[in-house]
Formats: C-alpha cells, structure tokens, sequence
C-alpha cells in the first residue's frame, strides 16, 4: 500500500541536515516512492543520498529579486520536474526552498507540506506573512515543536492543517551505558589550560552575527548574555571557567572577534571561544564541559540534545520548544535569557546541587531518545503521510509530558 504514495521531499543542503536524510531512508525501507531534490551534488553527505535509496535530482533553488532570470530559470525548471515526477505530496523542510516550491507548483496538484525546523521566520512579521500568504488552502505544515503549532494556531491556521513531528536522528552511539557518557575528555581543556579542577560551562555551536535586518542587537545563539553571566558568576567562585566551542558560520570571523574583544583583557585565559575546530575535535566537545549552556532567541528544540545525550546538566531558557524537553527540576534548568545577573545566580545554584543535576541529566537522556528517536520520527512523518491521503493510519501527537508519566508514574 505505501508503494502508492510517491513524494518529493526538497532538501537545502548537502552539507548538513542529516535528520532529513534518516527520514528519507525510514521512508524508502517503508515502500514509499521517494524523490529528492538536492541543491547541488557535492557536500559531505551527498554519497549518503546517493545511497539512500530514493532517486535523486540536483536543481539549485535560486529566489532572488536581484537575480530575476535566473529565479525564473530555477522556478520553471522545479516546475517541469514536478510534472515529470508527478508526486502525491511535495515535502519541503526550510522557509526559501518552500516558497520556491509554492511558486513551482501554481495550480499543479500535489499536496504541499511545510516542515519547519524552526520559529524564526515566524517571529517576524513579512516573513510570516510571505509564509501564510503563499500557501493555498489545502497546503499543511508539519511544526517541529509545539511551540511553533502554536504560532501557525495564533495566526489563524485551522490546528487540522498543522502536524507536529520532531526532528528525529540517529543517536543509537548514545544509547549505551549512563556511565560511558560522563566521562570526560580532556583535549580541549588542557590546551586552553583549564585544570581537572575547574568547573568548565559552555555550549558546542555556531556563532552567528546579530540579523540586523530583522532588529537583533545580540547574536542568534546569544553569547554576549552567556558571556557576561560567566564572568558574574566567576566573582563568587573562581573555578568556573567559560569555554565556546565553535566558530563563526560562513568565512567571515568579524563577529567571533568582537565577541573575544568583549570579554574583559584580564578574563580572555577563563572564558574561551575556540573558533573553528576539526569535526573530530567538535564531536568531543560536550565531554570537555562540566555544564552546558544554551540561550538562544529562536529556537525549535535544538542546542539542548546533545549535551543532555552527554549526560552534561543543562541551563537553558524558555525559548521556542526548549521547554518541551528542558523541564525545571527534572530534566535540566531553566532561567532568563536577557539577564546575566539571573543567569550567573541559576549557575551557581546548579553547581551547588550538583547531585540533583546528574540526575536530572539522566531523565533528560532518556526523554532525548525517546522524543528524537529517528525510527519513531520517521513513522510518525508516515502516518502523517496517511492521513494526508486519506489511507487508514494510526497517527497520534507526541508528549513528553505523557512519556515523562509514563516512565515516572
């Protein structure tokens, strides 16, 4: 029966978004007729596409009105191999891909589903506005949190036309003993000349520059606030050391460098921005940290599943979905995102119970593997699929709240 189903899924990147590609080969294991449209045909995981089992196609998707023939080009070619491919359902997974696929599609039939990895475009009115504008009346979307279902609800989509699936991955290397995962790996702390001592916070990220265009002051991943709350939070107890693994995303590092400027001269040997480091090296980052941090201003659920998959006690925010995964006092921390005085006061709270912490990061562990399962993802974005076409399915929404009483009852 699923041989029945034929989709196109349209994927930015090469590059990254390995989740898609799991999903993908879930899908193609299930029977479904998938189809991927690849930006390009390079990028690190682009033999991985080759290998999953769906056919693939490489068409840059360019939508840009400084550049109007060759937007045009790109949309007519997208649109010829729609007809070509003949697709029930269109599945796109980021906000420019989706709204060339919209614009590709006009009038032809398949159904169309937005999956957002994230509530950014959301937050800010044009792009809101482009998004619902765009989108026809039997279009779906597919958020990748609560938070984001809540804010198509609020924007006027009827809740039938909004699916909820988190974004599911391979994480089976972490599902071994609790053990192995607190184990700490010390390459990065020696060579900054952190000693076993101190009590290492940070986060394993990309740096990105404030989007002025859209009226942030702050970068995306908030490092100014994280960094100030270490350097509060060293007044009381020195052994506290920052260290931000990670560079600036793109070539430019003018951003990174004026966040290394930021911190005090007498400061810049207890709180640390790597810059770029090998894969290899980032792999390991969670086990050099003691603590994990993570504030951003936008965000589905991201930046608190890997170090939580580390067994690293977590200090996050109440942004986006991070709440559905960060539950104070059982799964990890939550504080302010805006006040370092909050978040240095949050910190040396969490130092102090230090017992509690490790146990709530094995709850978060488990939740993790669980909600991001990528079998389980992957199963839910079929029946979703099922339903879409009207084919008997036994869809039913995610909870972590549920799956928390369910383990814990």
């Amino acid at each position: 029966m699923n041989k029945d189903i034929r989709v196109m899924q349209i994927i930015k990147t090469t590059e990254g978004a390995s989740w898609a590609l799991h999903q993908v080969k879930f899908l193609v294991r299930c029977g479904i007729d998938v189809h991927v449209i690849l930006n390009n045909n390079t990028g690190k995981f682009y033999n991985k596409w080759k290998e999953s089992g769906a056919t693939i196609y490489t068409l840059e998707s360019i939508l840009n009105p400084l550049h109007p023939f060759k937007t045009l080009k790109s949309i007519l070619s997208l649109r010829r191999l729609i007809k070509e491919v003949n697709p029930d359902i269109i599945h796109s997974h980021f906000f420019i891909n989706t709204i060339h696929m919209r614009m590709a599609s006009f009038r032809l039939k398949p159904t169309r589903i937005f999956q957002v990895p994230g509530p950014l475009h959301l937050e800010h009115a044009i792009f809101k506005y482009i998004d619902l504008f765009s989108a026809r009346k039997n279009d779906r979307w597919i958020a990748s949190s609560k938070h984001i279902k809540s804010l198509y609800i609020k924007s006027g989509i009827n809740e039938e036309r909004v699916d909820l699936s988190y974004y599911g991955n391979d994480y089976s290397q972490f599902n071994t003993s609790d053990s192995d995962h607190l184990k700490r790996d010390n390459h990065l702390r020696n060579k900054y000349g952190f000693k076993d001592s101190d009590i290492v916070i940070g986060n394993v990220c990309y740096i990105y520059p404030p989007k002025k265009f859209l009226g942030q002051k702050v970068g995306l991943k908030n490092h100014e606030v994280m960094i100030k709350a270490i350097e509060i939070a060293r007044q009381q107890e020195p052994r506290i050391k920052g260290l931000f693994i990670g560079g600036q995303w793109g070539d430019s590092t003018s951003y990174e460098q004026l966040l290394r400027r930021s911190i005090p001269v007498d400061e810049r040997e207890n709180i640390v921005i790597t810059g770029k480091i090998p894969p290899s090296e980032a792999a390991k980052g969670w086990q050099n940290l003691d603590y994990a941090i993570h504030l951003p201003l936008s965000e589905s659920c991201g930046g608190v599943i890997e170090p939580l998959l580390a067994q690293r006690p977590v200090i996050s925010c109440k942004t986006g979905g991070i709440p559905e995964i960060i539950i104070e006092g059982y799964t990890g921390f939550i504080t302010s995102r805006d006040n370092p005085q909050e978040v240095a006061s949050k910190i040396l709270e969490v130092i102090k119970n230090k017992k509690n912490a490790i146990e709530y990061t094995l709850n978060g562990k488990n939740l993790v593997l669980d909600m991001f399962n990528i079998e389980r993802t992957a199963k839910e974005i079929l029946e979703i699929y099922k339903k879409i076409m009207s084919i008997q399915n036994s869809y039913e929404e995610y909870s972590s709240k549920k799956y928390l009483k369910r383990v814990n009852p």
